[in-house]
This record gives structure tokens, C-alpha cells and sequence, in this order.
């Protein structure tokens, strides 16, 4: 559920490493809320994962615990429609050394459970309620997203190990340096945002705070900023804790609107 920073200008750096722990189970807590005007989207998410040596990459078992999306319109009930049939269902998901999600245990089978799931969802949503009229609408969904290819189909569940990977390099604490990362407007449009990674340390770990923005030039001003804060394990190349903060202001004056989007990821052991 958090946006990928991409780092486009070398920084001095750390060896790159992905070494998770093998000998402990991590429990890992997302939560997203959004906000666009008076309406409010609110999803989270918690899992079990546990990581094992598989060849020259790993294995990790995902296990998903709970997943609820609370929103006034069709996008909670979609959020936990994809996640519900995977409650208290283990996943196997293979990775290369890099951290890189190259495969998924049962994959046709899997997906054929999430497509089903989001189309029956969706069509409640819709109302379509008539028998051969909701068979027909669900059978249409199904058949779109089957249609994804395997290497989407495997990011789709990878995410749900590669959100918690940071792996290197990571710039020297002490240093800040200019970074560029790709933003997005609400139209979709494409933006490049500039600013500044600062990387601190704590202790044995690294706090890396990212903050950039940008402008869209259109018809209606658009302005993007983003912060995130890590606290990141470059022993492991694991995330410990992030909190994202995402803001897009269309127009100007009183007919500005904002959207803004904060994301809260842990990553702990399972007691």
C-alpha cells in the first residue's frame, strides 16, 4: 500500500544487502489514510511473515491476519475483497538476493481466488443483482484481470514482502544529498519531484528522511510534495518503521482542493 522512492542521482553509499532475518517471525501493520475534502479512506492491513534460505535468495511465508478498508464509496470494499479469501492462508513467495519477488507458490490458483473475489465485490457494489446479469458482469471482471501477465501477477502478491525491503545502498549518516522521484497527479498526470535525502543515524540503525515536490503545469496548478521517514536496518535491508505523507493541492484561492495521503508502516517480531 506505500509508493516506491526511486533515487535518481548516486549517493556515497553503503554495500547494497537484502539479509533477513531467518530466525524470527515479523509481524507487519499498515495503515493508509486519505483524505479529499470531507471524504476520508481509511485501510489496514497486518501479517505474518517469516523468511528461510532458498538457494542464492529466500522464501518468505506470508500469512495475511486482518485487512479492512473503510470508505463511503466501492474502494474499502475492493480493498478487503482482495485481501479476504487470503485471511489465515499461507503464500510462498520466492526471492532472488537482491530481495526481487521472482515467484509465487500456486500462482494460477491464487489469482483465480483474488479475481473472483474483487468481481463478486464489485458487482454487489454496482447492484447488479439479477442472476445471469451478475454472472455475466462478474465473468467480464474475471476475464479482465486474468488477462494481467505473470510478471504483474507476481508483484501483486511480492508487495506483500517487498513493502517492508529496503535494500541499499544507503548514503553515509550525516550527509544529505539532492534526490529526484517520480510523483503523480490526481489526473494522473506524470511529475518529477526534487529535494533532499538526509540520512541519520540511530544507533545501529538508519533514519532517512525524503522530502521532494514539484508542480504540474495544466490548466489547473497542481503542486506535490511528499516526506517519508525510515528507520531502516541496513544489516538486514529491512524496514523497521515508515511514515509517508503525501500532499497534492489543485487551483488556487478558494477553489484550491487537497488531497493528502499518510501511510504507517511497522515491522516488528511476533511476540
Amino acid at each position: 500500500m506505500l509508493a516506491a522512492l526511486v533515487l535518481l542521482q548516486a549517493v556515497p553509499a553503503a554495500a547494497p544487502v537484502f539479509a533477513p532475518p531467518t530466525d524470527v517471525t515479523l509481524h507487519v501493520t499498515i495503515r493508509r489514510v486519505e483524505t479529499d475534502g470531507e471524504e476520508r479512506r481509511i485501510y489496514t492491513a497486518e501479517r505474518r511473515v517469516r523468511f528461510s534460505r532458498e538457494g542464492s535468495g529466500y522464501r518468505a511465508d506470508v500469512t495475511v491476519l486482518a485487512a479492512s478498508g473503510e470508505s463511503a464509496g466501492m474502494e474499502g470494499a475492493l480493498y478487503e475483497a482482495g485481501y479476504r479469501f487470503l485471511i489465515d492462508r499461507t503464500i510462498a513467495i520466492h526471492l532472488n538476493a537482491a530481495g526481487e519477488a521472482v515467484a509465487v507458490d500456486d500462482l494460477d490458483a491464487l489469482w483465480e481466488d483474488f479475481c473472483h473475489g474483487i468481481a463478486e465485490r464489485y458487482a454487489t457494489t454496482k447492484g447488479v443483482v439479477e442472476s445471469e446479469a451478475r454472472d455475466r458482469f462478474i465473468e467480464q471482471v474475471v476475464t479482465t484481470l486474468k488477462g494481467w501477465p505473470e510478471e504483474r501477477r507476481i508483484r501483486t502478491f511480492g508487495s506483500m514482502v517487498t513493502a517492508i525491503a529496503a535494500p541499499g545502498p544507503f548514503a553515509a549518516p550525516g550527509t544529505t544529498e539532492p534526490v529526484t522521484i517520480p510523483g503523480r497527479s490526481a489526473s494522473g498526470d506524470s511529475v518529477s519531484l526534487t529535494g533532499t535525502m538526509e540520512t541519520r543515524a540511530q544507533g545501529p540503525l538508519l533514519y532517512i528522511v525524503t522530502s521532494a515536490s514539484g508542480s504540474v503545469p495544466a490548466a489547473e496548478a497542481t503542486r506535490i510534495s511528499q516526506r517519508e521517514g525510515r528507520v531502516i536496518d541496513p544489516a538486514t535491508g529491512l524496514i523497521r518503521r515508515s511514515e509517508a505523507r503525501s500532499s497534492t493541492e489543485t487551483g488556487t484561492g478558494a477553489e484550491a482542493g487537497i488531497m493528502t495521503a499518510e501511510t504507517t508502516l511497522t515491522v516488528s517480531p511476533e511476540r
